[in-house]
């Protein structure tokens, strides 16, 4: 099949068994081409959220390491914290359009949380204070320097998640 004559794409080495593979359109801003469904009577047994939540494993990993923690450490953190981290991280998840890096979480001796991304020559760090009035920060570090900002606003975690994801 010609990929330029047509919408439909053939996935390579798998066998079509007659069907021929329709990407999802839109879907996911970034990864529309890893979502795929056959077309005619199977559409509606792949539904669009069936195919994000497959695609945002590490977003549930780091999810559950949150939560997680915050279930089985002694000195876990505040309410607060645990509350504030888990809605930033959703609010992350809606705003960006690359699939989620995944993260590890620690509890800060306050009872506050640290999500840390890691990776070979950069770092990304939030830090979730323990109390409504303290404050919290955005730590990142790459081989040219490192920083801390106090903004932990949706559009600032977005910008420095893209950094840490493709810079």
């Amino acid at each position: 099949m010609n990929a330029a004559a047509t919408p439909y794409y053939e996935i390579p080495n798998c066998p079509t068994y007659g069907h021929v593979v329709v990407p999802m359109e839109p879907l996911l801003t970034g990864v529309q081409k890893k979502a795929w469904v056959l077309p005619g009577d199977y559409v509606e047994y792949w539904q669009p959220r069936d195919v994000a939540s497959a695609l945002d494993v590490d977003y549930d990993t780091t999810i559950s390491r949150v939560i997680a923690m915050a279930q089985e450490e002694e000195d876990g953190p505040t309410l607060h914290a645990l509350t504030t981290a888990l809605v930033l991280l959703a609010n992350l998840r809606d705003q960006i359009d690359f699939p989620f890096p995944r993260a590890t979480a620690s509890t800060t001796p306050d009872g506050g949380i640290h999500v840390y991304w890691e990776r070979p020559g950069r770092t990304l760090v939030l830090a979730v204070p323990p109390r409504q009035d303290a404050a919290g920060y955005i730590y990142h570090e790459d081989a040219t320097g490192h920083a801390a900002l106090r903004d932990t606003s949706p559009q600032t975690l977005v910008r420095w998640l893209t950094w840490f994801a493709y810079a």
